[in-house]
């Protein structure tokens, strides 16, 4: 009898052992058994595709992130392939937007990924005056061949240095070199031009800075009364829309971040405004996002007057992540300004509602901005 007493603590501990081994096992794919039970139509669809003969699923990594992904049902939260820095769109977009780009009048376009062209030349600008016409092709840059996208990259480079290329035209090689010349404000997408006693500013992203460039025009700039153009502004990032706010807004005037998880935080103005002059601020259906929230501080804050239609209404922020290469961006709050409820799908309505086609932008028959200048006096 004593020799079977092992037995019973054997026998109860395999049982725990086999339990805890099971229970561990649920807990690890609890999420997994959850997901099923609350989505048991993913589950139906695929047994109906498996029983109707459908085709084989081929789906890449960054197809099957995004299939889950749409169950948010937001066009705002998606997976994309990992930036480039190499490649094509890429490079392409960073020497066109460049200030050296601007600075100089020229824009690049390739033709397979050895064979790299001026594409625009502006008149009366450094590249055109040194003789390079639209379609040269470029073979050297700084004595270096062209050999691929990333080539390009040498074309941009710091204020006053000589760029020096071999270009080929009609069969014929020649050379050129002129100092670089940068256009920071531009390549900032910030615009500026006089009406009058009206400082005119247009400011195209809070993707790209500028913020120096608006503050160096209001210093240096005789003007009393200002038109700010955010038409077309898609909007870019929170903080940047608070600090180009420092410039015209009192000093503690807050944007709130409202975190999907419940949490709270506050952005402000810390400065007092260096520009206090009457203002009008040209917006339209293109207006969004850290756009909108700039709208929104200068609204409450300042002596502004809004023109043109109503705001795109994204009240909602995002923010990023990696998963397997694959850059997700999705949705992670909504945010509120001053002592405003959050606008998201409806927009800010204008003071003056002027209509217009966008394309009519800068144009002589810009009426939105007629009618900025008649408001302004």
């Amino acid at each position: 009898m004593e020799k079977m007493d092992w037995k019973v603590p054997f026998v109860w501990g395999c049982a725990f052992s086999l339990a805890a081994g099971a229970f561990g096992n649920y807990l690890a794919n609890k999420k997994k058994i959850d997901f099923a039970n609350d989505y048991p139509i993913v589950l139906e669809t695929q047994e109906f595709m498996e029983e109707a003969g459908g085709p084989e699923i081929k789906a890449s990594e960054k197809d099957q992130i995004n299939a889950y992904l749409s169950l948010y049902g937001d066009k705002y939260t998606f997976a994309e392939d990992g930036e480039n820095v190499d490649s094509e769109e890429f490079v392409t977009k960073l020497v066109n937007e460049s200030p050296t780009a601007f600075g100089c009048g020229f824009t690049i376009e390739f033709h397979g990924e050895d064979q790299l062209f001026f594409d625009d030349i502006e008149p009366d600008m450094p590249a055109a005056k040194a003789g390079i016409q639209s379609g040269d092709q470029i073979l050297t840059i700084d004595g270096e061949t062209v050999s691929g996208y990333p080539s390009a990259k040498g074309l941009a480079g710091k204020e006053g240095e000589t760029l020096t290329l071999t270009l080929a035209r009609g069969g014929e090689q020649f050379d050129v070199s002129f100092d670089r010349v940068s256009d920071k404000s531009a390549a900032a997408g910030v615009f500026s031009e006089m009406y009058g006693d009206t400082l005119y500013i247009r400011y195209s992203s809070f993707l790209t800075g500028g913020i120096e460039e608006v503050k160096s025009l209001i210093e240096t700039s005789d003007f009393d009364s200002l038109i700010l153009d955010l038409r077309e502004n898609s909007g870019g990032n929170t903080s940047m829309a608070v600090s180009l706010a420092d410039l015209f807004v009192p000093s503690g005037e807050k944007v709130f971040l409202h975190a999907n998880t419940g949490s709270t935080i506050s952005l402000e103005t810390v400065a007092e405004p260096l520009c206090t002059v009457p203002t009008v601020l040209l917006v339209n259906e293109n207006t969004a996002s850290a756009a909108e929230i700039f709208t929104a501080l200068m609204k409450q804050y300042s002596d502004t007057t809004l023109v043109g239609t109503t705001t795109f209404g994204k009240g909602i922020y995002q923010e990023y992540g990696v998963l397997r290469g694959c850059s997700v961006r999705y949705t992670a709050g909504y945010y509120t300004v001053g002592d405003w409820k959050c606008y998201h799908g409806y927009g800010i309505e204008p003071d003056v509602e002027v209509k217009m086609e966008t394309g009519l932008i800068g144009t002589e028959l810009d009426s939105q901005l007629e009618k900025a200048l008649e408001i302004i006096g």
